[in-house]
């Protein structure tokens, strides 16, 4: 019974967080139920799911940002500042150079997927008498990701972590928190188990590089920028969002069956790269960089009991 005391607390921020999201989605869900009803007199599970499904990515920004900002507000209760929130310490030049690091890796991960011929160029999203209201669109898209991906790693690796950090070993901090991270995403996302992988892998390495760097707003810029890139700019599915970017590219199939197949797993497929296995392989490459510190690898790694 002491056990599972020590792990609620260890972990109460995600669960916390787990308990607010769940409970803002049935929120949701019952909104759109209603105003759906309003509008016509015979409604069907599936039109609240397809409208549901067309805003998650709005509606799981809008949650965990509620969240946090409401938490931060209570500062008698938790301690936790603006200043937690947005660091006057070369804020910008924390957050930026991640970013512009993900946004790079994105890029550079897309292009050896387009130059294989997986995916295709479809053309240029925003045409002229468009290109006000397709610019605000975008704007908007990038401004959802940008909520989406700061409070995330706000409340992850700036609050979550270091709390788990505190109560258990290095290694079993990190895995418990990456395990819960991945799982809050399923309460608004519809993930396959290929996506959940990844995630969970980028978790583990967006935790390691925060307890080495004591800073999180790296983490929060790299995952901004791997989106951006992905989503917005070119118009890949991320997390189940599908929507048209800049510009429109398109995984293409190929004839043969069993190539097909193998094209898929590698890319990510239709599912986006997020789901691929390249992407697999480079998040785990990039752990084994991180833990390839001696001093580093044995401080994660320590065995030892506590006192």
């Amino acid at each position: 019974m002491a056990g599972w005391i020590a792990v609620v607390k260890g972990f109460a921020p995600l669960l916390a967080l787990g308990a607010w999201l769940l409970a803002f989605r049935l929120l949701v869900l019952s909104f759109l139920t209603y105003f759906l009803v309003m509008a016509t007199d015979a409604i069907k599970l599936a039109e609240v799911e397809e409208s549901y499904s067309s805003y998650r990515m709005s509606f799981a920004a809008l949650g965990i940002s509620i969240f946090v900002v409401a938490v931060v507000s209570s500062t008698v209760l938790t301690k936790l500042r603006w200043n937690d929130l947005f660091p006057k310490e070369a804020w910008a030049r924390r957050w930026g150079t991640g970013m512009f690091e993900g946004a790079a890796t994105a890029l550079a991960i897309f292009a050896g997927l387009y130059f294989s011929g997986t995916y295709h160029y479809m053309g240029f999203l925003v045409h002229f008498e468009e290109g006000p209201w397709a610019w605000v669109l975008i704007a908007f898209r990038i401004g959802v990701l940008f909520l989406f991906t700061y409070s995330e790693e706000f409340w992850f690796r700036g609050v979550a972590l270091p709390r788990a950090a505190s109560s258990f070993r290095p290694a079993y901090a990190i895995l418990g928190v990456a395990l819960l991270t991945t799982l809050l995403r399923r309460v608004f996302f519809d993930l396959g188990i290929s996506h959940l992988i990844s995630l969970f892998l980028l978790s583990v390495l967006l935790c390691l590089r925060a307890m080495r760097r004591g800073d999180w707003l790296d983490g929060a810029g790299r995952w901004f920028g791997l989106l951006l890139a992905w989503h917005p700019l070119l118009g890949l599915p991320v997390l189940g969002a599908d929507f048209p970017g800049t510009f429109l590219m398109r995984y293409g199939e190929t004839t043969a069956e069993e190539s097909s197949r193998w094209v898929s797993l590698t890319t990510g497929g239709p599912s986006g790269p997020l789901s691929s296995v390249l992407l697999l392989a480079l998040l785990l490459a990039a752990c084994a960089r991180e833990l390839s510190d001696r001093e580093f690898r044995k401080r994660i790694l320590d065995v030892r009991v506590r006192a």
